[in-house]
């Protein structure tokens, strides 16, 4: 071992004692007692007695996370060591009792907006608070900086204070037994690990309630692992106590107003992969062109997500794609799906896919039995939907009660795979091989290879409409078919989907057949949110949607969509008429925050008003669904958040009153 090492360690085995009497110590057990505290005191409210053992571990185990920079830094700042320089060394102290500041000034804000909104700091708060009028455009008053600095400045006196309590002496009562107590640090972390893991497996609510109350809690997962050794996903809805208390998704499970139905429409609900606007074009999908005219197509329609999981999400609940984790956590049946199952609809499921991975067995079909979910799983894509399409068409003939079949298909997934007949270009690559391909430079030979598997897809569309028409079923069936997001091809430098929100990857085709309703084109913009409250305002007109959704009627005269939402697996997009506004790090990591609507780069110094609105509106409807509905009266910390609602970014107008209990979701 180096000579400097063994001194460093030398040293610090025989100062150790002194050490814990420095006063920068004092300030680091006061931080992290701090943490406890606050964790407990957020955790204790929650009627989960029996995950109260897990959630003192998770509290003690976050509390010591959180405080390791500043330990880090302390044992920096302490170690006599020839290859520290003694600036370094200097620095390292000084940057402890800031860094502890920081801590708590953070743990403050995250419960503040937990209260107020129901998430901690995330990307998008990051966003409003580092974009060049981010602040303003939430309409923030000279009160509102004067009550920060004077709470910023009650943490920083009071972390100065802890310097003089001996808060020391604990710390060297432990002292000597330092192998012990790390090692209980450590069996702790590895038990409220192992009982997150689990639960979060099985569904268990009250330790997934008590993990999402403390802030940024590093959630453990192991899927395969459990499901190697035998313990099985389940599958039911596991509640426990008040579902409006200890968690972030405040969703409803049912909505009694929509009871009874008014109409009892047949639904069929037709999805593709991959299926991006453009594709719907005559001279390729010629039969669902066709059919799209019969109907109400929208043109400019957008997926709620850039991937499967939140762009099949945003269809069924109506909300944002990133509220796909909490859905999937508390196994929240969607409105739509619990009130078709209360009306006594046959419903029936079929996916080219599977219903396990992405999740929607524990998502949107959470409550549907095994046996009307079926997917085929052997064969190419287009093969397992030609199988699946046989069986989607015999169903109606068997079903004596209104039905709703489901369909997702594959055809149009990479590597875009297709039978001879379906070759509308014909100068494609033959082999597509993801790892001895320069995607590059084949990309318009793998275009071609979609556009022939679109033509696939549509055939497959066709054989569905036509048994529709062919059974006289189009006199009482609605009829969706869209996409669960885009598939770009490098005309923004990326190939695929799941990375960026450029218009491939996110725009969709949207057709919407009722029956009785003469075809039209809508030009408006749309979303995969506004598909649920459009569905249920035909079987129920007239209920009130925002119960439950973030949508809106597609159908209703005074439909005015001002701005979409798309999700990643990091944050989301906002996209207005002209602009688009990325929250997600990862779209971000190759590409500007801010866009023109066709992907054109630009400062983000000339933030437009319509994203300042944008973002005001999405944090008041984020927060509909993120907080308990019991709170009437808005703090005002909330007043301040809504204030810019419908006004320019410049201008301060006064707070609107927040949503009563029934519309609050």
């Amino acid at each position: 071992m180096d000579e400097h090492v063994k001194k460093t360690l030398r040293w610090i085995g025989h100062n150790s004692i002194s050490i814990l009497r420095d006063l920068h110590m004092r300030q680091i057990i006061f931080v992290w007692i701090t943490h406890c505290l606050a964790y407990i005191a957020h955790l204790l409210p929650a009627d989960y007695s029996p995950a109260l053992l897990f959630a003192a571990a998770a509290a003690i185990t976050q509390a010591t996370s959180m405080c390791l920079p500043m330990l880090a830094l302390y044992g920096l700042g302490n170690m006599q060591a020839a290859w520290i320089p003694r600036h370094v060394s200097k620095a390292s102290k000084f940057m402890v009792p800031i860094t502890g500041a920081f801590l708590l000034i953070l743990l403050y804000a995250n419960y503040t907006l937990f209260e107020m909104y129901g998430f901690f700091i995330d990307p998008f708060v990051v966003n409003i608070l580092t974009t060049p009028g981010g602040t303003a455009a939430l309409g923030a008053s000279d009160s509102v900086y004067l009550t920060i600095a004077a709470i910023v400045s009650a943490i920083v006196i009071g972390l100065y204070l802890s310097r003089f309590v001996p808060l020391d002496l604990l710390a060297h009562a432990l002292l000597p037994r330092t192998a012990v107590v790390v090692a209980t640090l450590l069996v702790i972390f590895l038990a409220q690990a192992a009982v997150y893991a689990v639960s979060e497996h099985k569904s268990y609510v009250p330790v997934l309630r008590f993990a999402d109350r403390i802030p940024w809690y590093q959630t453990v997962t192991a899927k395969s692992f459990l499901a190697d050794i035998g313990v099985e996903r389940s599958r039911e809805v596991m509640d426990y106590g008040n579902p409006s208390s200890g968690t972030k998704f405040h969703y409803p499970e049912s909505v009694p107003e929509l009871l009874p139905l008014d109409k009892r429409y047949n639904i069929v609900w037709l999805v593709a992969e991959s299926w991006r606007w453009d594709m719907l074009d005559p001279e390729i999908m010629p039969e669902t062109w066709a059919f799209a005219q019969r109907s109400q197509l929208f043109v400019n329609h957008y997926s709620t997500g850039n991937g499967t999981r939140m762009g099949v999400f945003g269809q069924f609940y109506g909300l944002n794609g990133s509220f796909w984790f909490p859905a999937l956590r508390y196994q929240r049946v969607p409105v739509l799906v619990d009130t078709l199952q209360k009306s006594g609809y046959n419903i029936q499921a079929y996916t080219s896919a599977s219903f396990t991975y992405p999740e929607f067995d524990k998502t949107v079909w959470v409550n549907v039995e095994n046996d009307r979910l079926h997917s085929v799983d052997s064969g190419m894509g287009w093969e397992r939907d030609r199988k699946n399409v046989e069986r989607l068409i015999e169903f109606p003939k068997q079903s004596s009660t209104p039905f709703f079949s489901f369909m997702f298909f594959e055809s149009t997934h990479a590597n875009y795979q297709f039978p001879k007949e379906n070759e509308v270009e014909s100068d494609y690559l033959p082999d597509f091989d993801y790892l001895a391909t320069d995607i590059e430079s084949s990309i318009g030979l793998i275009k071609n290879r979609y556009i022939n598997s679109s033509n696939h897809l549509d055939c497959q569309l066709g054989r569905v409409f036509d048994s529709l028409e062919l059974q006289g079923l189009l006199r009482d069936t609605v009829v969706i078919v869209t996409g669960d997001h885009g598939e770009e091809f490098m005309e923004n430098g990326r190939w695929g989907h799941n990375s960026t929100f450029s218009q491939q990857q996110v725009r969709v085709p949207f057709l919407l057949y009722v029956p009785g309703m003469k075809g039209t084109t809508h030009k408006a913009m749309s979303s995969h949110m506004d598909i649920p409250a459009t569905l249920l305002s035909l079987l129920k007109p007239g209920h009130n949607s925002r119960v439950y959704s973030m949508g809106d009627n597609l159908l209703s005269p005074d439909f005015d969509r001002e701005y979409a939402v798309i999700s990643d697996w990091h944050g989301d997009a906002l996209v207005t008429s002209d602009h688009k506004y990325s929250m997600s790090p990862k779209a971000n990591s190759r590409r500007t925050a801010l866009s023109t609507i066709d992907d054109k780069p630009m400062d983000q110094a000339d933030m437009p008003a319509q994203i300042h609105l944008a973002l005001s509106e999405y944090m008041a409807e984020r927060q509909r669904f993120s907080r308990p509905p019991s709170a009437t009266q808005a703090s005002a910390g909330e007043q301040l958040a809504l204030t810019a609602l419908h006004a320019e970014p410049d201008k301060a107008v006064p707070p609107p009153a927040l949503p009563s209990p029934s519309t609050d979701g």
